[in-house]
């Protein structure tokens, strides 16, 4: 929705703050440092982060990379500006901004770096979250034909999604998201950091939408509603697919009793605080003890599957604690 904005660009995930940025020194960097940041930024512009992409093959190069960094002052950071500007300037924008998920645990960093940073972090229905992450799948949007490589990465990236899997990760996920956005605001004030429920966004889009646009200090635009249907887990690619508000009652018929009770009682106090309502459900419980008791082997394959993003598994997780 911000996309289609006049004025704002909001480019696609670059997952800086919660990976390559940590293990970059404050100050500047030398030379295997600088190339590391630009190839991390040159391969996104190539494809989605997590696809492999080549940083010789993207919309970016190398060179206005450079120029703009310098212009920037240099340093790691400069390097995430640098991207964010020039996607926003290629669409003719000159407001720009970005939304990794994962970003919700590095509030403060982000803030310390931007200080007058807004961060809006959008909460769904935790039963709805996982019926998602459960069946995800690329529903279209790549040109293959173009990129003939690039389906090969798209299923690898299917493989390690399904690997990463388990109905409690994702949903004690769900509540640190939830537990990391309620300490942000407490921090920050909500004139900083808000709280926005995809689900009154899509129930009542054109209210919510305005009153965001309100808190951020710019001017509404009725196309800003016209968005498309990308990433969904049950609906293929649209390029003019609207606000749909099946996903939000979607999970109702997609997860079983056991499912929901698992989630409900993994998520209850952080579903009450975010407004969710807990549904009574029946027998549910011997479901979920199977999977309390599975927990401990699904996160040893998630670490497996994700251990080239994660880096040091101990590190990973101590940074979590942290955050």
């Amino acid at each position: 929705m911000f996309g289609h904005h006049p004025d704002l660009h909001i480019t696609a995930e670059t997952h800086w703050f919660d990976d390559l940025r940590v293990k970059m020194p404050k100050g500047q960097l030398d030379a295997e440092q600088t190339k590391a940041c630009e190839d991390w930024f040159l391969s996104l512009s190539h494809r989605p982060f997590g696809h492999q992409g080549d940083p010789e093959l993207g919309w970016l190069k190398r060179e206005d990379m450079k120029a703009k960094v310098e212009k920037l002052g240099g340093g790691a950071d400069s390097h995430f500006e640098a991207y964010c500007l020039l996607d926003a300037e290629k669409q003719n924008k000159s407001r720009w901004g970005e939304k990794t998920p994962r970003h919700v645990f590095r509030i403060s960093d982000i803030i310390e770096t931007y200080p007058h940073a807004k961060i809006i972090c959008m909460a769904r229905d935790p039963r709805g979250v996982v019926a998602s992450y459960r069946d995800w799948k690329s529903q279209g949007g790549h040109d293959f034909d173009k990129d003939p490589e690039h389906s090969k990465a798209l299923q690898e990236e299917h493989l390690r999604t399904r690997a990463s899997y388990h109905i409690l990760i994702a949903s004690l996920l769900w509540n640190s998201t939830i537990k990391a956005t309620l300490a942000g605001i407490q921090k920050y004030g909500e004139e900083r950091i808000k709280l926005l429920r995809y689900e009154d966004l899509v129930l009542e889009p054109e209210k919510t939408n305005n009153s965001i646009c309100e808190w951020l200090g710019i001017k509404p635009d009725a196309y800003m509603l016209d968005v498309p249907m990308v990433n969904s887990s049950f609906q293929k690619y649209d390029t003019e697919g609207g606000i749909n508000r099946d996903p939000v009652e979607g999970w109702r018929k997609r997860l079983s009793k056991g499912e929901v009770g698992t989630i409900q009682s993994a998520c209850r106090k952080a579903m009450q605080t975010a407004g969710y309502q807990i549904e009574p459900v029946g027998a549910w419980q011997f479901y979920g003890l199977c999977k309390w008791l599975s927990l401990p082997f699904a996160v040893l394959r998630a670490a497996r599957a994700n251990r080239n993003r994660l880096g040091s598994l101990p590190t990973y997780i101590l940074r979590r604690l942290r955050a």
